[in-house]
């Protein structure tokens, strides 16, 4: 249908709406439209209603033929009734099992839409993730994974789209498919960028391959990897990360083909074209407001610090009004930004106010040959265990590599007194372990943790929680006592079965960890029989 002076798209996509079962989004989107488009966007009751009343006959017979299918034992027909279900459930916007009749969708809109969307995709999760018990394949496993991070992307449960990324990158064959490898990288993105992971997401989308295509569009289109990539790389990369992983990058030149904006802006940021580039951010800001995943994410991917500082680092003196010119601002407010900086310690300068020029203090050559040292072999451990599998496919000459490594940081530890540190509060990762329980060795496969393992530690109260994930989410709650200025001993009080049922730990149950190596994203520990644990934060503000 067309409406005077609206353009077809807008007509296309409220048909293109209409034509599904959900009927509460439908309902939603005419009444904030509220008849300002014309008497075709009025709400339609009867219509709305036809389509409730065959949208539960259609779920009424997926779930008799699910049904049918259990009865008959038939594994390959139980998964896709299931997948069917969820489909269905999708399309329905019953994201939460919540929809079963107009009267409870009027009160879930009473409630709230964001309550609503807090209900609505359970019932498409469940079915997707019921399927689980059904596959054969590495193929219907990795189905399985990228329909419950579609879902869980939907319901913006980032900590479901890394797990269910996780667990599809750990089935094999999927690097193979590089459509599929693409998309777990471009939802690992939207995880991380979620989190206020900005470098890590950059790194996710600078590596998806130009083979998504269109295949995603349900969860991210092509054009967005280009914008979240750019933005995310210009907050986070320095200018030599920026020119290897993004500018020279041919695939995600392609991305940023289809976003011409961002490929502006982020070779004029390289090449110190400021004023351009910063015209152009305006110019993208309403875009940035309005965009599902990025509108939260506005002020920490402003990159106008960023570029201050970049601009003054390779000089011993800067002429402020050059300076301002380049910046397409004026002395006085550059100079008050300037000043700022200098308070915060972020450029280390002083300013000659007469004379409008900026002199750089000398640098502290020893400490930044340090920290560099520190990122390379922090980078350089982190690659070696990547492969590994948190540890579980390492080899004797892989433990014996990273041991190594381990060991030179651990004799460069920036942090030599850590329980009196501020950096190790918070929620921390495991990345790598020799222990063998941790890693579930003597459990079949299936048992063994595929989710991310978690240890959050509160030092100023000596407390501690180790929590696995999927498949079994297994946690467990300590005490802490010092024994030194880097070592607790552990003393473990409550074991949770499922993450739900308490059961009181013995007095046996305790240990010895000793942090060899801490810095503010990477924690090195050893514990009392003789394993090797490397966690990278996850969560600073994160406690047990």
């Amino acid at each position: 249908m067309e409406v005077d002076n609206q353009p077809q798209q807008d007509s296309f996509d409220l048909e293109s709406l209409r034509e599904t079962y959900n009927t509460a989004k439908c309902e939603e989107v005419l009444e904030r439209i509220n008849g300002r488009l014309g008497p075709e966007y009025d709400v339609d009751r009867q219509l709305l209603e036809s389509v409730d009343l065959a949208a539960a006959q259609k779920q009424e017979r997926l779930e008799s033929e699910l049904h049918s299918h259990k009865t008959n034992l038939i594994k390959e027909s139980i998964r896709l009734g299931h997948n069917d279900l969820g489909d269905f459930f999708y399309n329905r916007g019953d994201l939460q099992g919540f929809i079963q009749s107009r009267h409870l969708i009027k009160e879930s809109i009473r409630l709230g839409h964001d309550d609503l969307g807090d209900f609505f995709y359970n019932n498409a999760f469940k079915s997707y993730v019921r399927t689980r018990d059904y596959c054969t394949t590495p193929k219907h496993i990795i189905t399985m994974c990228l329909n419950a991070v579609r879902v869980a992307a939907e319901m913006g449960n980032f900590m479901h789209v890394s797990n269910y990324v996780s667990k599809a990158e750990q089935t094999p064959g999927t690097k193979a498919d590089a459509v599929t490898a693409a998309k777990l990288k471009a939802a690992a993105g939207l995880a991380y960028l979620d989190n206020r992971r900005y470098k890590l997401a950059a790194r996710a989308f600078v590596e998806v391959s130009p083979e998504l295509g269109t295949s995603y569009s349900d969860v991210i289109s092509s054009a967005d990897v280009a914008l979240y990539g750019g933005l995310c790389a210009l907050a986070s990369f320095d200018r030599s990360e920026l020119r290897s992983q993004v500018i020279n990058n041919i695939g995600f030149r392609e991305f940023m083909e289809l976003y011409p904006e961002v490929r502006e802006i982020v070779n004029d940021f390289h090449n110190s074209r400021y004023a351009t580039c910063f015209a152009a951010l305006e110019a993208l800001r309403p875009a940035i407001a309005c965009d599902i995943h990025l509108h939260d994410h506005a002020a920490a991917l402003e990159v106008r610090t960023k570029a201050l500082v970049q601009y003054v680092a390779p000089f011993s003196s800067v002429d402020l009004a050059k300076m301002a010119a380049a910046f397409n601002s004026s002395v006085s407010s550059l100079e008050k930004e300037l000043a700022g900086l200098i308070v915060e310690g972020q450029v280390s300068a002083r300013i000659d106010s007469q004379a409008k020029v900026l002199y750089a203090r000398h640098q502290d050559i020893r400490a930044a040959t340090f920290a560099k040292v520190l990122s390379v072999s922090e980078a350089y451990l982190l690659e070696l265990i990547e492969p590994l599998k948190r540890g579980l496919a390492a080899t004797a000459e892989d433990q014996e590599a990273v041991e190594e490594v381990v060991q030179q940081l651990e004799r460069l530890n920036p942090t030599p007194k850590p329980l009196e540190s501020p950096y190790l509060n918070g929620q921390w990762r495991l990345v790598y372990t020799t222990s063998d329980s941790i890693l579930g060795r003597s459990k079949p496969a299936f048992l063994r943790p595929s989710g991310p393992i978690y240890q959050l530690l509160d030092g100023p109260n000596l407390r501690a929680a180790n929590k696995e994930t999927a498949p079994l989410y297994n946690q467990v709650f300590a005490e802490l006592r010092p024994m030194s200025v880097n070592k607790v001993a552990v003393q473990f009080k409550t074991f949770k079965i499922f993450g739900l049922i308490p059961i009181s730990a013995p007095a046996s149950a305790k240990g010895e960890l000793a942090m060899t190596y801490l810095d503010d994203e990477m924690r090195i520990s050893r514990g009392d029989k003789g394993n090797l644990f490397v966690l990278l934060m996850d969560d600073p503000d994160a406690r047990p």
